[in-house]
């Protein structure tokens, strides 16, 4: 089985704080991006729609 700190190449001491931080950056993403869908939602799918082919055009190295 494959474990979290083979895949990202740091040391289990440092696994908590980036998934921390990685929960508190969704957390403010999902607040601002939350509240921009709800007064112009069809102006966020259609600048979420063009980004999405461009941004996974480099997936992650396995």
């Amino acid at each position: 089985m494959v474990s979290l700190t083979d895949v990202s190449g740091f040391d289990s001491r440092w696994i908590p704080l980036l998934l921390g931080l990685f929960g508190l950056g969704s957390f403010i993403g999902v607040s601002v991006r939350g509240g921009l869908a709800g007064t112009r939602p069809f102006q966020l799918l259609a600048v979420g729609s063009a980004a999405l082919p461009s941004l996974s055009q480099h997936p992650t190295p396995q």
